[in-house]
């Protein structure tokens, strides 16, 4: 797929140019509200984000990892209220089928995700 050759050419440059170890840190774009309302301006995924993960939706970060290749999306927890208005909310596993990467986490558990792999480096 696109995005998973597009992390490829990027972490095989990154190595030979830059390091061999670390990982690539990305976030996405937001959804802000207008003036305190609830008016939504239309959503405009980050396009380094999109090119890479693929991913349309806001509030979604991701990494790769230098040295093995593999990416981590980490996606918003959504209440149960949003499927009312929005559909289906997609669980993890839904998300890393649709979006071809190697692991989903929630945004909630970026700093145990970190914690538990300890990078030698983080580059954003």
């Amino acid at each position: 797929q696109l995005h998973q050759l597009a992390r490829e050419a990027l972490v095989e440059r990154f190595r030979s140019e830059v390091a061999e170890t670390g990982v690539l840190f990305f976030a996405g774009g937001h959804d802000p509200m207008r003036h305190d309302t609830d008016h939504e301006d239309i959503f405009r995924q980050e396009s380094t984000f999109h090119y890479l993960f693929g991913v349309r939706e806001p509030g979604y970060l991701g990494c790769i990892d230098v040295e093995s290749g593999k990416a981590t999306i980490f996606a918003p927890r959504l209440p149960q209220e949003y499927e009312l208005w929005m559909g289906k909310i997609l669980d993890a596993d839904d998300i890393q089928e649709h979006y071809g990467v190697e692991e989903v986490v929630y945004v909630d558990e970026i700093a145990s995700w970190f914690e538990g792999r300890a990078p030698s480096a983080v580059y954003v």
